[in-house]
């Protein structure tokens, strides 16, 4: 224990570290939201009377979470009501995955305002928007199929990716774990009575610990500063920052073991975050990047901090799991062989 809290001590002076993964990411997010927000704001005129129709289903309790959340935002004005009230009633079919949206009222203002909000809905998950506009005389019902360019919602997308892009931040405690050890002072560790798998681990665990809680930290900032609701499963959320710690650790001491010098390491943790960021998509939201996005490594995280945001479950969690195992057995792997093979002087 006593070993355990020196080494919390000593990386809790790294006061640097801890301030650009906590402050940086916030202060870009605004920029980056400033930069947007002109072009993606919802006119504040239109108030929607929209139901859900309810049924079984992980597709209809995801919608109805998902319009349930943007009824509290101030800039959409919508409003959850009955069916017989409603100007626009939302039908799904949980067997075909298709989403009908029924415009009552047949005002196209309030129905081409309502594609726009479903868009990203649609283009999340692969599904069709199928518009059917009723009138009092005869049923004419007008079909268009919404394949998705985008997300209309550029804010959460982004602020989830700036979070992941906080926690790799990170990093570079892994980095400064191998140059610690390649010192002197790091040297008289070795020698301590304890092996110095252990002594990594510790090193592992403790870095891996302040990362994650520096995550939880700044998505609550998150949640306080663009109402980004974060912990609307607070296990999950959690859950979800800690494997992105544990992963961010191992990435750094994988760089670390395969530099000569600290400075360069952190120079290519940052092009590998950058990239990282860009690659996803999410930073910019009037470009589609297309299927260049599954090059970023971080994608599969931003997207089930999305899920848990606007759903409030995972959607995907199968594959999810596979990449993660995937991921952290390629690291964990790299890190353990090269130690093995004394190839650096720890």
């Amino acid at each position: 224990m006593t070993i355990w809290l020196n080494i919390l001590r000593r990386k809790l002076k790294d006061y640097k570290t801890l301030l650009l993964m906590s402050i940086f990411p916030i202060m870009l997010t605004i920029i980056f939201v400033k930069m947007f927000t002109v072009t993606n704001n919802v006119d504040g005129a239109i108030t929607l009377s929209v139901h859900v129709q309810q049924q079984e289903g992980v597709l209809t309790r995801a919608v109805s979470s998902f319009m349930e959340q943007l009824s509290h935002e101030e800039s959409i004005q919508l409003e959850l009501v009955q069916e017989e009230e409603a100007a626009l009633v939302i039908q799904i079919d949980e067997t075909m995955q298709v989403i009908s949206v029924v415009n009552q009222s047949g005002d196209m203002i309030e129905e081409s305002t309502l594609i726009s909000i479903l868009e990203q809905f649609a283009s999340r998950y692969g599904l069709q928007v199928k518009m059917q506009v009723l009138q009092e005389e005869a049923i004419v019902i007008e079909e268009t199929i919404i394949q998705g360019k985008g997300t209309s919602d550029f804010l959460t997308p982004l602020v989830v990716t700036m979070l992941v892009f906080g926690i790799m931040l990170g990093g570079s405690f892994g980095i400064n774990q191998i140059f610690y050890m390649k010192q002197a002072v790091g040297w008289r560790a070795l020698t301590a009575p304890i092996s110095s798998y252990k002594l990594f681990i510790m090193e592992y665990t403790t870095s891996s610990f302040i990362i994650w809680i520096m995550g939880i930290v700044t998505a609550a900032c998150y949640q306080v500063i663009f109402n980004v609701h974060f912990f609307k499963v607070p296990t999950i959320t959690i859950l979800i920052l800690l494997i992105a710690s544990l992963l961010t650790t191992l990435l750094g001491m994988t760089i670390g073991l395969y530099v000569r010098e600290k400075d360069m390491g952190e120079n290519i943790l940052s092009i590998i975050i950058t990239f990282s960021a860009i690659l996803s998509g999410k930073l910019m939201p009037m470009f589609e990047l297309g299927k260049i996005t599954n090059l970023s490594p971080i994608k599969p995280l931003v997207e089930q901090l999305e899920d848990i945001i606007q759903t409030g479950q995972l959607m995907n969690r199968g594959s999810f799991i596979g990449y993660i195992v995937i991921i952290f057995v390629i690291l964990l792997g790299i890190v353990v062989l090269k130690l093995r093979r004394g190839e650096e002087s720890l």
